[in-house]
């Protein structure tokens, strides 16, 4: 007697094929990603990118393809590191694998176990892959400490840079024993000179006013230089420090310019220089006397700046750019050439963008109401590239499978072979460090 067997029901059965259909599409899919990634890393070795007026090809991705900068950064870094992982990149060519699960790969595979962890992709999943890379990279991470802490009196050093606000800020590595003495002397002042209590009167009693705890800290850092230096120590005006000593040579000898440090710049580097910062010209015969000190001029006023950023929306206006921080103001026709300081004649350029429109050749003019910015080799740059039209889309979709049917996807391409068991990750970790010795 035949037992017969239910009849799957139809909206089952739909389901079904859709899952099909969605998993085969999606290793179509890698393989366009892989394919993508190739010419992504041709386009940057080319520095396609600069020839555009981009800051990097992330800032390209971001302009041209509507991909976020920090994706744009992450998919450059795994189409570099692809190029030297060959069985990593032939999987992914046939829509094996997912960018997912090479991005994951790329972030820690090398010659030697590349060939360990393409196994764990084709049989795993992308969450079992993060994870253990996730491991690998604590396990590296601590070894790198340990070193560290052995080499340490070998990589002491000091450095100090001024921040965006005008303040010094000092980094100091030390061995552990070191940094002891150093944070002991510097608890020791402070104790002595402050004895963690704030004499009445010396400040106002609201809480805001009286030094905090690590002010305390610095104050004593300061207190013990002050020791040792015993009244060498010299001061500086504040406004000085914010003022750009220009040395212009008298006449037309074609001297080059030179700041107060004595560093030779060019005039496309004063002009840059001059668009938006204070200036003290300083004319100087050829031994070096000053012949004339000319009145300190501020180019562009704060209700200016004010005006310029709400007309420009605090961003840079640069084809493609979006920087909103380290922004110039830039005239359009230098003053230095004529131009006046108005709004018409002003836009934001950030840094880079200001630098490649002094001294990077490219160009940056006003025609009626719009504002026109030309490559090196005079061609126009659009504010953005058109969309495809819909029958350009149309043809995309019609010729995708075509170009794509050598790989021999199917629905079961990219299918992990775990079934969903979970992973023996110390056992996974033990492989990786044999495959690596």
């Amino acid at each position: 007697m035949s037992v017969r067997q239910p009849t799957p029901h139809p909206t089952y059965t739909h389901a079904v094929n859709l899952g099909h259909e969605i998993a085969r599409l999606a290793a179509h899919i890698h393989a366009a990603t892989y394919r993508f990634l190739v010419l992504l890393r041709e386009f940057d070795e080319l520095s396609g990118w600069a020839d555009q007026g981009c800051a990097s090809c992330a800032h390209w991705l971001s302009w041209r393809c509507g991909i976020s900068v920090h994706t744009g950064r992450e998919k450059v870094r795994v189409a570099k590191a692809l190029a030297d992982l060959p069985e990593v990149s032939e999987a992914f060519e046939q829509g094996r694998i997912s960018y997912s699960k090479a991005r994951a790969i790329t972030r820690i595979a090398t010659e030697h176990n590349e060939e360990f962890l393409l196994g764990i992709a084709l049989n795993g999943t992308a969450s079992h892959l993060d994870k253990l890379v996730r491991h690998e990279n604590n396990r590296r991470a601590a070894k790198a400490r340990e070193e560290a802490v052995i080499d340490a009196f070998e990589q002491r050093d000091m450095e100090w840079c001024q921040d965006d606000y005008g303040r010094v800020v000092f980094k100091l590595s030390l061995p552990p024993e070191e940094a002891a003495r150093v944070i002991k002397a510097i608890e020791a002042c402070r104790q002595q000179r402050f004895n963690d209590r704030v004499p009445a009167g010396t400040f106002d009693e609201t809480p805001s006013a009286r030094p905090t705890f690590s002010q305390r800290r610095a104050d004593a850092l300061v207190a013990m230089t002050d020791d040792w230096l015993a009244g060498k120590r010299q001061s500086t005006s504040s406004s000085d420090a914010y003022q750009v000593m220009l040395h212009v040579p008298a006449g037309t000898s074609g001297e080059p310019l030179r700041l107060e440090n004595d560093e030779a710049i060019p005039m496309t580097a004063a002009k840059r220089i001059c668009c938006d910062a204070g200036i003290v010209p300083i004319i100087e015969d050829d031994q070096g006397n000053v012949l004339n000190i000319g009145r300190k001029t501020r180019v562009i006023s704060p209700a200016l700046r004010r005006a310029l950023n709400q007309r420009d929306d605090h961003t840079c206006r640069f084809p493609g750019c979006t920087h909103n921080r380290y922004l110039h103001g830039h005239h359009i026709e230098h003053w230095a050439d004529g131009g006046d300081t108005n709004l018409d004649n002003l836009i934001l350029l950030c840094s880079h963008h200001h630098h490649l429109v002094h001294e990077g050749g490219f160009g940056c003019r006003r025609v009626d109401e719009r504002v026109l910015f030309s490559t090196p080799s005079g061609a126009v740059l659009p504010e953005a590239d058109p969309l495809p039209s819909l029958s350009e889309l149309g043809e995309t979709a019609e010729t995708f499978e075509d170009d794509h049917n050598h790989l021999h996807i199917n629905k079961d391409t990219c299918l992990p072979k775990c079934g969903g068991d979970s992973m023996d990750y110390d056992l996974a970790l033990s492989a990786l460090a044999e495959a690596e010795a």
